[in-house]
């Protein structure tokens, strides 16, 4: 092995000490060293998705009873177990819109027109509201739920989030209310939308997020909305959205 490149040349970096946990958090989102790679069980939805949170503890033996915390209601005592870094509050919600409504007991339609049926165990996906949908009149006239979240619901997690902080150095996150344009993507069209179907889709779908933004600030302008959007959107998204 030449020796330029051999591992006893090349320069070492001292793990840092232990770190607070907004601190590791803080390194990692700096792409930081930080002491140990931020960990995450409970606090986000995909994350608490463990149906037997009861044997689980039994089987590691956790004293005491369950302490469900956040909106996922997951055992603490796990989270406690694992020196997990994060909490988490709020959850994604139902808004107001023509779609909602409830089949039966095991079925649902949610507010974006999206069918779901308990099956083997959990929820999946049965009903896709764009399903063969090509025309692009059809496809701007379907209707979008109101970009609107309870303003109590949101004080409530407000006060959550306050709580989970003054409790100790845990990162806590807040769950984003509605879906993402990706989500929708993926659940509302049964199959992948044709060019012109997925361009419909995309205007459709900055329209909505410029909106939420006004009516987070009603002093703002779709101008200013699409300014504060733009920096985190894919050029192709903004070349579609925008095109006239």
């Amino acid at each position: 092995m030449n020796s330029d490149l051999s591992s006893s040349n090349q320069p070492t970096v001292a793990p840092p000490g232990p770190m607070s946990r907004r601190a590791r958090f803080a390194a990692a989102l700096q792409h930081k060293q930080p002491d140990r790679p931020p960990f995450d069980i409970g606090a986000t939805c995909p994350m608490s998705w463990l149906r037997d949170q009861k044997g689980l503890a039994d089987f590691l033996g956790l004293p005491g009873e369950p302490r469900p915390v956040g909106a996922w209601g997951f055992d603490e005592r796990i989270m406690e177990w694992a020196d997990a870094d994060f909490r988490g509050t709020g959850r994604i919600v139902e808004l107001p819109g023509p779609h909602s409504r409830t089949i039966s007991p095991m079925s649902y339609v949610n507010c974006w027109g999206i069918r779901w049926e308990f099956i083997d165990d959990e929820w999946q996906i049965t009903g896709h509201p764009l399903e063969g949908v090509e025309d692009m009149a059809a496809l701007q006239s379907f209707p979008w739920p109101e970009p609107r979240v309870d303003e109590a619901l949101l004080a409530t997690w407000v006060d959550e989030a306050r709580s989970l902080r003054a409790r100790g150095d845990h990162v806590v996150l807040a769950e984003h209310p509605v879906l993402g344009v990706m989500e929708l993507g993926a659940w509302r069209p049964s199959r992948t939308l044709s060019g012109i179907s997925m361009t419909g889709f995309w205007r459709s779908s900055w329209k909505w997020c410029v909106s939420i933004m006004e009516r987070w600030d009603p002093t703002s302008t779709s101008q200013s909305a699409a300014t504060i959007l733009e920096p985190s959107s894919h050029p192709l998204f903004r070349r579609l959205c925008l095109a006239k």
